[in-house]
């Protein structure tokens, strides 16, 4: 009689689908922790930096810009261009106060914001820094393959439309009393729901400002 021998090769190393998703998860979370503690530190000096131009004493400044947003969450990327316009004004100190919209230029709805700001100015150069807070339509991201299509889209509706972030114009110089120019302000933040679960990085690649 024969005897037939049958071996099966047992896989040593066995990983999950999802696990490198979860480890970029874990490094968004990292960058966004690490640039709420790089704007806490940009906060402390802003608020001690003394003028070396005479006493500023702004009225209500309107600003227009343009710039581009990327949206990251664990499973999709999406990325696009709008224009932002907003209005800000003093409250105490080197405290002011903004509220103002961003508009895309791809069919989505437009998103509103408000921010408390940490303005010192230092000759021509006056930067900023705050936190803002909004609410957003969110990304419209493809459908793309359907492998993980329905996780995705669960994962963007738990999101909700509040976010939360961090705030820096570290490029922003003041011309006379009337006129501000800034380029490279970046925002970073999350949503409140599910802190961590999506990015979104703001660049407002140039704006415009006139105090009224």
């Amino acid at each position: 009689s024969r005897v037939l021998l049958v071996k099966f090769n047992t896989p040593t190393d066995i990983s999950c689908p999802g696990e490198n998703t979860f480890k970029r998860m874990g490094k968004y979370r990292t960058s966004v922790n690490s640039f709420f503690r790089f704007f806490i530190f940009l906060n402390i000096v802003c608020t001690h930096i003394q003028a070396q131009s005479s006493e500023y004493h702004p009225g209500i400044e309107i600003s227009a810009g343009a710039g581009t947003i990327i949206y990251q969450s664990a499973f999709a990327t999406e990325n696009f261009t709008g224009f932002e316009l907003n209005a800000t004004g003093a409250m105490a100190g080197p405290v002011r106060w903004q509220a103002g919209a961003r508009c895309w230029l791809k069919p989505t709805l437009p998103e509103v914001f408000g921010r408390i700001l940490f303005n010192q100015q230092s000759g021509a150069w006056s930067p900023a820094a705050g936190i803002e807070i909004g609410a957003t339509a969110g990304p419209e991201f493809g459908e793309g393959s359907q492998l993980l299509r329905e996780t995705r889209m669960a994962l963007l509706k738990e999101a909700g439309p509040f976010y939360l972030s961090g705030y820096i114009a570290p490029l922003s110089f003041r011309w006379g009393d009337t006129w501000r120019v800034s380029a490279a302000e970046i925002n970073v933040g999350t949503h409140f729901k599910n802190i961590g679960r999506t990015l979104r990085v703001y660049v407002n690649l140039f704006s415009l400002s006139r105090t009224l």
